[in-house]
């Protein structure tokens, strides 16, 4: 039996306001922040029942997870480090025309596996969001679970699933409080494309 995950970005923070990239750099959502989530939290109950809620440790998705959760009856929530942000290193908190100073996506097109100065391997992120998708929908037969987590490594994760590469992501991005639904197969192998029944970019 299928497993649905709703995958949500979390809502806005300051960051996000300004332009910048956020990856382990951490604060509290904005007010509009927490009105996207409001507002997404309406939409996910006319989908059915939800039986849990993971999130990043990170307090913009724990923040969200909560509002959500509450909203959705009181759901556990529980944290997952796999699910936190790609880390930039220290590149982390430039702006959009600063990362592209730096060539980022080039050096990522060239190579899937491109680590900035101090971070992460690219590919290594979206790896590590899918293993933690597909745990979850192994423990979770046929359940609707929601996932909160950030815009770059949600992204990476869905093109590794769906396109099989990674580098694909800016195509999958979702807005802060946007929200993916996917239909996993907890038997797949781990970035085997065939068990993505749908995803409904919300």
């Amino acid at each position: 039996m299928k497993t649905v995950l709703t995958l949500v970005r979390h809502g806005q923070t300051e960051d996000n306001a300004e332009g910048r990239w956020q990856g382990r750099r951490d604060g509290p959502l904005t007010a509009e922040g927490r009105q996207q989530v409001a507002a997404l939290a309406q939409r996910l109950r006319r989908r059915g029942r939800f039986s849990a809620v993971y999130a990043s440790p990170l307090r913009r998705a724990v923040e969200t997870a909560r509002l959500l959760a509450s909203s959705l009856g009181d759901v556990p929530i529980k944290t997952d480090a796999r699910l936190i942000e790609y880390d930039f290193g220290a590149w982390d908190g430039l702006t959009a025309t600063e990362l592209r100073a730096h060539r980022f996506w080039d050096a990522v097109e060239r190579d899937p596996e491109f680590t900035p100065p101090q971070g992460e391997p690219f590919g290594a992120a979206a790896r590590r969001v899918v293993a933690a998708l597909r745990e979850l929908a192994a423990s979770h037969g046929g359940a609707r679970v929601a996932v909160v987590g950030h815009g770059l490594a949600l992204a990476a994760a869905l093109a590794l699933l769906i396109d099989g590469d990674p580098r694909r992501a800016p195509r999958y991005t979702l807005d802060n409080g946007g929200s993916a639904a996917l239909a996993l197969d907890p038997c797949a192998s781990l970035i085997d494309i065939d068990p993505v029944m749908s995803c409904e970019l919300a």
